[in-house]
């Protein structure tokens, strides 16, 4: 009769945990679990945070995306204080070039010259020389800038240089013409005004250059050119090159079985018509002459 009551608690016992998970289910609905590999070594915690979905990766692209704003932010105000820097430096060297007011606080282009006192030529000159070399100095830096940086500012930047040296060249050319008008002329002085004179032509091929760019420009506008195709055929340089300390030479020669004798590419310089000296001569192999030495290998 014991064991009888006992089987009979035993079966009660587990109808009743029946009812109860039943009722759980009912009030929770149905239960889902999702499986995760993890490592044997790794943090539980550590693989949940690793596997969070695409919501981590649009969370890590937005501040990628953030620190390329704050860069771009960045470099945009160095570009703007550079043009800062340099409208400052022209505006120094537009005010430089102007004439300077005498002691009786008028400038020697007024009515009244009673108390002026006029400066002498040279030294006009010589400041003259050196506001130039300013510029150059300024024009040289604006090259290089705008090398690295092809914006809109760069282009700006240029416009305005290129009306600042407009006005610097007519200001500096009327100054030179009223001093020598006023003063008799000396040989020094004719070649000083020869120099800034071929300064501001300089300055002036070189804006024409960097406005026009690279990609833009026309082969017409190169400064050496080869207008013929013959057996001597000579460059035609449009003005005067710069010193040059290397340069380079691409030559496309087409073998003949015949032999051969004559340069096909030379280099002359005053006072030395041997400078660098490509010379074929017979069956003989190629020769390179600097001045006028054979180089050996």
């Amino acid at each position: 009769m014991t064991g009888n009551m006992e089987g009979f608690s035993w079966k009660l016992f587990l109808l009743s945990c029946l009812v109860v998970v039943e009722s759980s289910a009912q009030d929770f609905g149905q239960t889902q679990f999702i499986c995760t590999s993890v490592p044997k070594d790794m943090d539980l915690c550590t693989a949940t945070m690793q596997n969070s979905g695409p919501a981590e990766d649009l969370k890590t692209t937005v501040m990628q995306l953030r620190e390329t704003v704050l860069q771009q932010k960045e470099t945009i105000m160095n570009q703007k204080e550079t043009i800062r820097e340099l409208t400052s430096k022209l505006s120094r060297c537009e005010s430089q070039s102007l004439p300077a007011a005498g002691p009786g606080g008028r400038r020697p282009g007024s009515k009244n010259t009673m108390g002026d006192v006029s400066r002498g030529t040279t030294d006009t000159l010589a400041q003259l020389g050196q506001t130039l070399q300013t510029l150059k100095q300024r024009l040289e830096n604006l090259e290089q800038y705008s090398r690295g940086n092809n914006t809109v500012q760069a282009n700006s930047l240029k416009d305005l240089l290129q009306n600042k040296i407009d006005d610097m060249e007519k200001q500096v050319l009327s100054r030179v013409n009223t001093l020598e008008e006023t003063r008799p002329s000396s040989r020094n002085d004719t070649d000083q005004r020869n120099r800034v004179e071929s300064t501001l032509t300089s300055l002036h091929h070189r804006i024409t250059d960097l406005e026009k760019g690279k990609e833009t420009r026309p082969t017409d506008k190169f400064q050496l050119t080869f207008p013929l195709r013959t057996n001597y055929m000579y460059a035609k340089a449009k003005r005067s090159l710069p010193e040059m300390y290397s340069f380079s030479v691409c030559l496309w020669i087409k073998s003949n079985a015949s032999p051969g004798v004559g340069t096909p590419f030379s280099y002359a310089v005053p006072g030395q018509s041997n400078e660098l000296v490509l010379i074929e001569w017979s069956n003989n192999p190629m020769e390179i002459l600097i001045n006028d030495k054979v180089t050996s290998n």
